[in-house]
C-alpha cells in the first residue's frame, strides 16, 4: 500500500538552501584550517632579536611596503 504524506510545497522550494548554508560552513572550515597550517611565521614570540625594530624595518623594505629613501631615513633614527 502506498502513503501519500501532505507536506507544504515551501518545505521543497527552501531545501536547497540549508544545503548552501551547510556547504559554505564546510567550505570556511576547510579555508580555516588550510590557511592555519600554511602559515609559517618566521618571528617568534620568544626571539627577542625577531621584534627588533631594525629587523622590522628590513622586513617593511623587502616586502616593497616603504621605499629606499624612507627606509634610510628611518634606519638613521634607530641606529642613533
Amino acid at each position: 500500500m502506498m502513503h501519500n504524506y501532505y507536506y507544504p510545497i515551501y518545505w521543497s522550494s527552501y531545501s536547497w538552501l540549508g544545503s548552501l548554508i551547510g556547504l559554505a560552513v564546510f567550505c570556511l572550515i576547510i579555508f580555516l584550517l588550510v590557511s592555519a597550517l600554511t602559515h609559517h611565521s618566521s618571528e617568534s614570540a620568544f626571539d627577542p632579536k625577531s621584534k627588533s625594530a631594525l629587523n622590522i624595518l628590513k622586513k617593511r623594505y623587502a616586502r616593497g611596503k616603504i621605499t629606499k629613501k624612507e627606509y634610510d631615513e628611518m634606519k638613521k633614527v634607530i641606529e642613533d
